[in-house]
Order: structure tokens, then C-alpha cells, then sequence
């Protein structure tokens, strides 16, 4: 429907689309995640887990959590070269990716930043996983005035968005990557193509016009 509106294309077929790809390179980033596919380095342990009998877990979400705006979902991008992580919050019905790098992942770097990105937006609901970050989840409760939802340990798919979004990112940051050496600008680069996508899963609108919408009730079409 986007390509229909926007350039007046009803159909483009699977070998159009890859013979377009082919004549550019760098666009197969787009569509091919086989090097990303493989899975690196050790679990951790059991008893890494910090026991916490006050943590609501995923399914005491309630249920409009999919069916309306402001429910978010957030994890990190770690480095093996040093303490550096990318925070990755996104907003699970208009897909809106917020990014930051941070120096590490201590609970006032987090909160801090958490807070700066999610002000003066709806949080209705936060999911995360047990990451240690997370530990103090209360404090980070209040700071956002909303309710914190935890992932099961071991169970990243219940909050699928998020991680669906880190393989896209990956095709900017590959793995094993310095996270520290990327900067700021090319970290918001990753967030607007993002953003500004269409998507087939919002009915060919972008993020960041329901975003838009949701938030500031406007009307306001992407560029693309």
C-alpha cells in the first residue's frame, strides 16, 4: 500500500526485488540476518539470578498491552572490549525505537537515562529481562511512573520485540563490534532509518507517524 500511495507501484515481485538489490550494493544488510543467526558466547548459571519474590513477571501484564499505545520493551547490546552496552527501548504497538549508548550498565547510569528518553512520553507498562541493571526496578518504577514487568529467566522471546529489533540493528552494529567507538550520530542514524521505515506489520505507515499520532494526535507523514 506505501509503495502504491507514494510512488504509484501496485506490485513488486520477489526476483524485481532482488534484481533492485543486486545493482545496489549494501542494501542485502536489509534483507539477509544468516550472519547473525549464530549464537555466541557462554550461558550464564543459575544461580546468577537474583531472587526476588515482588517481580511481576510477563503474563500479569494486562491484556491491552498489545492492543494499545505506551507499552514498552527494553534490553542492551553488549561489547566484549569493555563495559559499554547500547540501552534499546521500543514501543510494542508503533514499533518506535529509542537508542543510547551508555558506559556501562550500573543502575543510576540506567535510570538516568531511561528517564531522559521516556519523559513527557506514555509509559503505560515496562518489560525487561533479569539483567542486573533491572535490580533496582522499584526505584526506576517511580522514576517513570509505570509498572515493570519481567521476562522469565532464560525466556528473551517474551519480549520478542526488542530482541527481533537487535538483529536489525546488528546489520549497523555488527557483532563483536566496539559499541564505545560508534557515535552519537550514527547511533540516532540507526534510529531514524528505523523510525522512518514502513513497515508491513503498521499497514505500510512508518513509526514514527503513529508515534506521532498516539502522542501528539497529528498527522504527520515520514519522509522516505
Amino acid at each position: 500500500d506505501r509503495i502504491e500511495e507514494k510512488r504509484g507501484v501496485v506490485y513488486a515481485s520477489a526476483k524485481s526485488i532482488r534484481k533492485y538489490i543486486k545493482k545496489r550494493s549494501g542494501l542485502e544488510r536489509f534483507l539477509f540476518w544468516e550472519r547473525n543467526n549464530v549464537k555466541s558466547g557462554c550461558k550464564r548459571g543459575k544461580d546468577s539470578f537474583v531472587q526476588d519474590t515482588d517481580r511481576k513477571w510477563v503474563e500479569m501484564r494486562p491484556w491491552h498491552v498489545f492492543f494499545s499505545y505506551g507499552h514498552w520493551e527494553a534490553d542492551f547490546i553488549v561489547s566484549k572490549h569493555n563495559r559499554t552496552v547500547l540501552l534499546v527501548l521500543v514501543e510494542k504497538w508503533s514499533k518506535t525505537v529509542l537508542l543510547e549508548v551508555l558506559p556501562n550498565r550500573t543502575t543510576a547510569v540506567i535510570h538516568e537515562a531511561m528517564g531522559r528518553l521516556l519523559f513527557g512520553r506514555i509509559v503505560r507498562t515496562l518489560t525487561v529481562d533479569n539483567d542486573i541493571g533491572f535490580v533496582k526496578w522499584k526505584e526506576l518504577e517511580v522514576i517513570l511512573k509505570t509498572r515493570i514487568y519481567f521476562c522469565h529467566p532464560y525466556h528473551s522471546w517474551e519480549k520478542g520485540l526488542v530482541e527481533n529489533t537487535n538483529r536489525w540493528i546488528r546489520q549497523f552494529i555488527p557483532k563483536k563490534s566496539d559499541i564505545a567507538l560508534y557515535s552519537k550520530e550514527y547511533i540516532q542514524e540507526i534510529a531514524m532509518w528505523l523510525n522512518h521505515t514502513p513497515r508491513q506489520c503498521l499497514n505500510g505507515n512508518t513509526s514514527y507517524e503513529i508515534m506521532m499520532r498516539e502522542e501528539c494526535g497529528k498527522i504527520i507523514s515520514s519522509v522516505t
